[in-house]
């Protein structure tokens, strides 16, 4: 945890006035909000587990929607130094609003401008980063990195990462001419389709690759998925596996410390629910 905090200190400069930071309940910290405040970046974050939330207090825009004043911890953060938490200021002014059930914090305090609905929706496409993290490794095929040296695979990487966007473009092209959404596409679809129709691209120059450039973006449109929505899936071990348990033979001769073993396969399920 140390680590990400630090990782997350350093990646602080890189924002700016017109970026909006969406972050788990870990960085939901005095320091973290009192900085990135500073410089001027907005943010939604989930309210930690341990903090109990009084809508009752302070000023109220809306249903389970407040705006407080928290006030600066007696205890300095560990990661920040002693100059820096003294500049910090004595307390802040946030909001915190209630969405089914889940508590975020804010530093977007109009509500009007701001509503809490549509704040909650922005906060739960989080998730669509570890999507395009998944679909980059295993679509995109880097789950193994086949250079040795670190330079050759910082360009592995960038080449990956190069054709994946060449995509993306492609696909914000066909939503944009047909009136979709982006995630409404299949990624897999549209580069199967980049795939087999890569041959004749290479082969036609000028003109004639331009008229193909049209039926393509057309097809890509073609490949909606519509929004699914994720099945409630339990925690338990879906995979079974075997295990090879070896009883001694009744007539093993010891040799030295060497036993002769007569191995018996046990196939065992595994599939059980776990106990949380």
């Amino acid at each position: 945890m140390a680590r990400l905090t630090s990782l997350f200190s350093n990646s602080i400069q890189s924002l700016c006035k017109q970026d909006l930071l969406l972050a788990g309940r870990y960085y939901t910290s005095y320091a973290k909000i009192a900085l990135l405040t500073r410089q001027g970046t907005a943010l939604v974050f989930r309210q930690q587990s341990t903090v109990k939330s009084d809508f009752s207090l302070g000023i109220h825009p809306g249903t389970k929607d407040h705006m407080i004043r928290v006030k600066k911890p007696k205890k300095k953060t560990v990661w920040i130094s002693e100059a820096a938490w003294a500049e910090r200021p004595n307390e802040l002014f946030i909001r915190a609003f209630s969405v089914k059930g889940t508590v975020y914090v804010t530093t977007l305090m109009d509500a009007n401008i701001y509503p809490k609905q549509p704040l909650a929706e922005l906060y739960q496409q989080r998730w669509q980063i570890e999507v395009d993290f998944r679909t980059i490794k295993k679509q995109m095929g880097i789950e193994m990195l086949r250079c040795k040296t670190a330079e050759m695979i910082k360009q592995e990487i960038a080449v990956h990462l190069l054709a994946y966007n060449l995509i993306r473009a492609n696909i914000a092209r066909a939503v944009c001419l047909n009136d979709k959404e982006p995630r409404h596409l299949s990624f897999m679809a549209v580069v199967q389709l980049m795939r087999n129709t890569a041959s004749l691209c290479n082969t036609l120059t000028g003109a004639a690759l331009g008229k193909i450039v049209h039926p393509l973006i057309i097809a890509m449109a073609q490949t909606e998925i519509g929004q699914r929505t994720r099945p409630n899936q339990p925690r338990f071990v879906k995979r079974c596996c075997q295990i090879k348990k070896y009883h001694i033979n009744s007539s093993a001769v010891k040799c030295g410390a060497a036993f002769c073993f007569r191995p018996v396969k046990i196939i065992t399920d595994f599939c059980r629910r776990a106990t949380l």
